[in-house]
């Protein structure tokens, strides 16, 4: 064979050879780590929701549901969850949330769910007609009540027939005299809002019904009931409680007042 056929030979060999011992030589080398995991943070800990029932015993149990979800965090989601439930003797709460949101409720439920206060009403009742005239014995606030209402109802007058004052912690009955010799049985059962000092009121309910009366028989028929109603009120404050319109064209108007102490 000639020398240049041997030369050409051994650099065919050597040009195949170099790109192998290249590549061989990169694949050694350790690949360095993405910037991505050496500059990952720890996963923040998970705090667990648990489960706890609270029994209310004085609030109203709405009350205490809107309390607890009050303070629940503005992004807790489903991680805090309130619900109310009852038995035959209580009221309960049925809390989902952390510990934290969870101390903060028995907090919150151990001021306001404490034995009510006495509160005290007055109760008027007025009759609504065509004949001018207007009670002269009311309270400003009463009187107030009195001149909103007079915008929507069409009579000329407003004269009142019986006053009651009631006293209670949570359930008080009274009896009111209206016209024609009928009277009224009156149940009112009224709930604190928050802690004691508030002056936020809860009527539950609100209820008249007549009793039963010679002048009820008279008319062949038995009694009825007048009025039946929930609210809310401050203390001071005075609504119109409700209206009820009678056989004979005139009304029924009832006027609540939340007493300060005294």
């Amino acid at each position: 064979m000639r020398p240049t056929t041997l030369i050409a030979l051994g650099l065919l060999a050597a040009t195949l050879a170099g790109p192998a011992r290249a590549e061989s030589a990169a694949e050694s080398k350790p690949a360095p780590a993405p910037a991505a995991e050496t500059q990952r943070k720890p996963p923040e800990p998970q705090v667990a929701a648990t489960y706890t029932r609270f029994q209310i015993r004085f609030l109203d149990a709405h009350a205490a549901e809107v309390l607890a979800w009050q303070q629940c965090p503005p992004d807790a989601g489903e991680k805090c969850r309130i619900a109310t439930a009852s038995d035959d003797h209580s009221s309960y709460l049925d809390v989902v949330a952390d510990a934290p949101t969870r101390r903060k409720i028995a907090e919150v439920l151990a001021r306001a769910d404490a034995a009510p206060h006495t509160q005290s009403f007055q109760l008027v009742l007025l009759v609504a007609d065509q004949q001018p005239g207007d009670p002269s014995t009311l309270s400003k606030n009463a009187k107030k009540a009195l001149d909103d209402l007079r915008d929507f109802l069409p009579y000329k007058g407003y004269h009142q027939l019986d006053t009651a004052w009631l006293r209670t912690t949570g359930v008080v009955q009274a009896r009111l005299v209206g016209k024609d010799g009928i009277s009224y049985s009156i149940r009112l059962n009224c709930r604190g809002l928050g802690a004691e000092d508030s002056k936020d009121l809860y009527v539950r309910s609100f209820e008249v019904y007549e009793e039963l009366s010679a002048a009820i028989q008279k008319e062949n028929r038995g009694p009825r009931s007048i009025l039946s109603t929930s609210f809310g009120l401050k203390v001071g404050e005075t609504l119109v409680v409700g209206t009820s319109k009678l056989d004979g064209g005139d009304a029924l108007v009832f006027l609540l007042t939340a007493l300060p102490p005294t």
